[in-house]
């Protein structure tokens, strides 16, 4: 093997392991957001019907669910900036044929105008009800949509004069201090319009008073403005719903959010209206309530995704990791000697490939660990930063390495190192097995063993508490330790 080093054969594209609704609205992170998303068959299922039901006018509430870490976040960040920003379309276009109904769907969506509203309950408090953030979201487009005098509701200046007055009076010091973050004066601030950020001040100064909305009323003017304006209708994107509603502090505000779900389920059959929401578990198992509401829920919400996010494999070829030009032939030659060297080596030259550098079993045990170590974003995050190196949390990475040496399993166990001690039923390995081992494994090997030694210790722990159980004999286990020797010289 030449002197060839791992970062002359790879490139290791940008990621971003964490993603919130709120990304799309940075300019920085709109084109990384639809050029990082990675089209999988579960998504194009998603989007297939999606739009289907946009073209045909066909209004429908979805829920989409998935385990933490699925890409319900980045779907939805995604499905906002396909309606709303043009340029989004060609990056999700290039991983599809041009007979693809994607193709058909972006030319038909192309030239229509839908009011989008993004709503990431994380941002929100569990003692908020569903219903004033939705509205809140509705009287802010109204605001920048229409002049302030033409969606006032009924008593809205009566209860600003009163909030005006109390605010001005008792709280002028923190009042000055809202203005300034929010750049807003005072005349704005107290006028018809801007109840969300009225109502947004109030709870900060932990006042007990708010507006009483006309559910019936903002609503009525919302169909209004879709039935007589060049709108093609409207999009409510509403991420993690199910933790939102779990986390309700009582059966009350619990209910009453459940029942405003309902109702918006209902608006969709009035007017052009698209409800999506993700969810990480069926909504059925986030609280109580009675088998009739639920029943109602599932009447208008009747379309269901289950996301279990791409393969490791699929997500490493074609986002992670990205071969430069010529590598291909080096590459091969890596496997070859792999490929030599070892009996029991029953691994293609085209996986081989489409993986490099990460070993195979690294691959393997990676996607069985998956409900221990938060889904895909862990198991991202581990790839990304293994290769790349990351100085804030010591991680050395592996790019200025001959190019022979490979991403192995002993990686995971380091990496993950503070996951398996904190989780119960994985501790005891980690402080009964390894650091038995650790301290006595001189005892049991000779000095230029040690190493290696310990490396496949961790191996068999996470063989261990892998929760996909195989039956392992030493048959089988030795020919999965041939990646190691490299480590002999």
């Amino acid at each position: 093997m030449n002197d060839k080093k791992i970062k002359d054969l790879i490139e290791i594209p940008e990621v971003k392991t964490i993603i919130q609704m709120s990304d799309i609205n940075d300019p920085k992170l709109q084109d990384f957001l639809t050029e990082s998303f990675l089209l999988t068959d579960e998504v194009k299922k998603v989007l297939f019907s999606f739009f289907n039901d946009l073209i045909q006018k066909n209004g429908k509430g979805y829920f989409i669910e998935g385990n933490f870490g699925s890409g319900k976040s980045h779907l939805l960040s995604v499905l906002s900036l396909l309606l709303t920003y043009k340029k989004s379309w060609s990056p999700i276009l290039e991983q599809v044929d041009k007979n693809s109904k994607l193709v058909d769907f972006s030319k038909k969506i192309e030239d229509e105008d839908y009011i989008v509203l993004n709503i990431s309950l994380v941002e929100h408090s569990n003692r908020e009800y569903l219903e004033n953030i939705v509205i809140s979201k509705i009287t802010e487009f109204f605001e920048e949509e229409l002049a302030s005098d033409e969606f006032s509701f009924s008593g809205e200046k009566e209860f600003i004069e009163k909030t005006a007055e109390i605010v001005k009076n008792d709280y002028p010091n923190r009042l000055k201090s809202f203005l300034r973050e929010n750049k807003i004066d005072e005349d704005e601030l107290f006028s018809p319009g801007k109840l969300f950020l009225l109502e947004k001040l109030l709870e900060r100064l932990n006042l007990p008073y708010r507006f009483n909305f006309n559910r019936q009323d903002i609503f009525a003017k919302l169909a209004d403005l879709i039935n007589e304006s060049d709108y093609s209708g409207i999009v409510i994107l509403v991420d993690e719903l199910s933790e939102f509603l779990r986390s309700k502090p009582d059966g009350r505000r619990f209910n009453e959010d459940i029942r405003f779900l309902q109702f918006l389920g209902e608006f969709t059959n009035r007017v052009p209206c698209w409800i999506a929401a993700t969810l990480q578990e069926e909504i059925e198992k986030t609280g109580e309530t009675t088998p009739e509401a639920f029943n109602k829920i599932k009447d208008r919400y009747p379309t269901r995704f289950h996301l279990t996010g791409a393969h490791i494999k699929e997500i490493i070829s074609k986002r992670l990791i990205k071969l430069k030009e010529g590598a291909e032939f080096e590459i091969k030659d890596v496997y070859n000697k792999y490929n030599r060297g070892f009996t029991g080596w029953q691994v293609s030259e085209d996986e081989f490939i489409s993986l490099y550098p990460i070993h195979p079993l690294t691959v393997d045990l990676l996607d069985n660990l998956k409900p221990l170590f938060s889904q895909h974003r862990g198991i991202i995050d581990f790839i990304h930063y293994q290769l790349k190196g990351d100085e804030s949390r010591h991680i050395e990475g592996i790019m200025e390495e001959p190019a022979d040496r490979l991403l192995t399993p002993d990686y995971i166990f380091d990496h993950f190192t503070s996951r398996i001690r904190e989780m119960i039923e994985t501790n005891p390995y980690y402080e009964k097995v390894y650091r038995y081992y650790k301290q006595e494994i001189d005892s049991i090997l000779n000095k230029d063993q040690i190493e290696l030694g310990l490396k496949i210790v961790k191996v068999l722990i996470l063989f261990s508490i892998s929760p996909v159980k195989k039956e392992y004999d030493i048959e089988k286990i030795v020919p999965k330790f041939n990646y190691l020797v490299w480590f002999k010289g």
